[in-house]
């Protein structure tokens, strides 16, 4: 009776050891797959962002369907780095590169870009190298958190040089591009 009892534990402890191993198993499953996931999730809300490039604006650099993979965090921004930001509270996201700084004259004569009267090289990333102005009036002074940022296909963009889209503030800032996904199609 002793022995049937022993065994009658033994059984029990051997049960429940099963069961807590299956346990530990169902959580280490469940944390392996919700883990990354809410890492993921967390970074894409915090740390990084992504966009979609729409439109050829940004030709020789990005292309249409090209996505974006921006720093949310670094807000040193600096002259020819690649924004994503908000467009006048609608809720579009616009990429552009950006020209002007903050407190600095920018001024737009004879498809050139002049900085605190500086003419500025474009070459390296413009289509075909010449800015024209839209319906903003140049020379611009741009206050302490105001960017001017212009499309790299000038002819075929809708940036700070038209009043739709106008100067962008810091604060509209989403982030920095550091990586961008080529469409192959």
């Amino acid at each position: 009776m002793i022995k049937k009892q022993i065994e009658i534990s033994l059984n029990k402890a051997r049960e429940e050891k099963a069961r807590r191993e299956k346990y530990i198993y169902y959580i280490k499953y469940v944390s392996s797959i919700f883990l990354p996931a809410f890492i993921v999730f967390i970074s894409l809300n915090f740390f990084i962002g992504i966009a979609s490039v729409k439109g050829s604006s940004m030709e020789k650099e990005l292309h249409n369907n090209d996505i974006v993979i921006f720093n949310r965090l670094n807000k040193d921004i600096k002259r020819f780095d690649i924004i994503v930001a908000n467009k006048d509270d609608e809720n579009i996201d616009i990429i552009k590169r950006v020209i002007g700084l903050p407190n600095e004259k920018v001024n737009i004569v004879d498809g050139n870009v002049y900085i605190n009267d500086i003419l500025l090289d474009e070459s390296l990333y413009t289509i075909n190298g010449t800015t024209e102005t839209q319906d903003v009036i140049f020379p611009i002074i741009l206050k302490d958190d105001e960017y001017l940022c212009l499309g790299d296909n000038r002819a075929k963009s809708l940036d700070s040089r038209n009043s739709q889209t106008g100067l962008i503030n810091k604060d509209d800032i989403f982030g920095i591009v550091f990586i961008v996904l080529r469409n192959l199609h």
